[in-house]
């Protein structure tokens, strides 16, 4: 007897699980169908479309027998929370069919922010500006002007200084204030592990 083993290409491996998953179970996730269904949810909000906006999509691309194609995207959608399905009547979407599904999609804030690729009100909205004085740096340099002894030391930890992010700026900054110069008895050396 002989044991044939699929090959990777054949099946298709889950990276979430061991289970197998078939080609044909993941030709039912379309990106242009999803993108689609967006921006008709897009275009009707902030109201939920209706099934005249997809009659033309679903006449002339899909036929009956791809119905649950259309319900797999659209709960696909739903389940990202990109859009909502707004139908009183039924708690459970998975009981609605395509056509009622259709009749009630509402996209999201994050749907439109996902169509608008800027990252949305929410980028915008949750920025913190902190404003790291051109001072504070400056502070830092003159501390290695006045305790670093070495030039080329010296050369290298205010090259250094000048390329650093951000946060190890800030960091050292307040490990500065939190320790005090004094307790600092090395600074070129306590210095160095921020710099090298």
């Amino acid at each position: 007897m002989v044991l044939r083993i699929p090959q990777r290409k054949e099946i298709g491996y889950s990276l979430l699980s061991p289970t197998l998953i078939r080609p044909e179970q993941m030709s039912k996730f379309d990106r242009e169908l999803q993108k689609l269904i967006l921006e008709k949810a897009i275009d009707a909000h902030p109201d939920a479309t209706d099934a005249k906006q997809f009659h033309e999509l679903l006449m002339t691309r899909f036929d009956s027998d791809e119905e649950k194609k259309v319900r797999a995207n659209i709960i696909y959608l739903v389940e990202h929370k990109i859009i909502t399905i707004d139908y009183n009547q039924h708690s459970n979407y998975n009981n609605l069919s395509s056509y009622q599904l259709i009749n009630s999609i509402r996209a999201t804030e994050k749907g439109i922010d996902f169509m608008l690729d800027d990252g949305g009100l929410s980028a915008i909205l949750n920025v913190t500006t902190i404003k790291f004085h051109h001072d504070a740096i400056q502070q830092i340099a003159d501390l290695i002007e006045l305790t670093v002894q070495d030039p080329e030391d010296k050369q290298r930890f205010l090259t250094q200084l000048k390329q650093l992010p951000y946060e190890t700026i800030k960091h050292v900054s307040l490990e500065l204030v939190n320790k005090g110069l004094a307790q600092i008895p090395n600074v070129a050396q306590w210095l160095g592990k921020f710099l090298d």
